[in-house]
């Protein structure tokens, strides 16, 4: 039975969900590393900040959901590596004035 106590969750994460963040930030920067187009200080921050927020988000989302922890490893290690390409995909679903994603 999973605990749907907040503070528990909050407490998991200082125990060591926190490296979800790390993690999700450091895959952004992977990735800008190994690409061939150069970028400015302030976009790596911009990214590497996205990687982090959302590698927090998918942790809190997933942490009462039950599946296999083999999924939830992939889910919250690709989450913050993709989050530039979610957070733009969202931001112009907003623009755009569309209800549903």
């Amino acid at each position: 039975m999973p605990d749907h106590n907040f503070q528990a969750a909050i407490e998991e994460f200082k125990k060591g969900g926190w490296i979800v963040a790390f993690l999700g930030g450091a895959g952004v920067c992977v990735r800008l590393l190994i690409s061939s187009q150069e970028h400015d200080k302030w976009f790596w921050f911009q990214r590497i900040v996205a990687g982090t927020i959302m590698g927090v988000i998918t942790y809190f989302a997933l942490y009462n959901v039950e599946i296999e922890q083999i999924y939830k490893s992939v889910i919250l290690s690709t989450s913050g590596a993709f989050s530039p390409e979610i957070m733009k995909f969202i931001e112009k679903k907003i623009k755009n004035g569309k209800s549903s994603l």
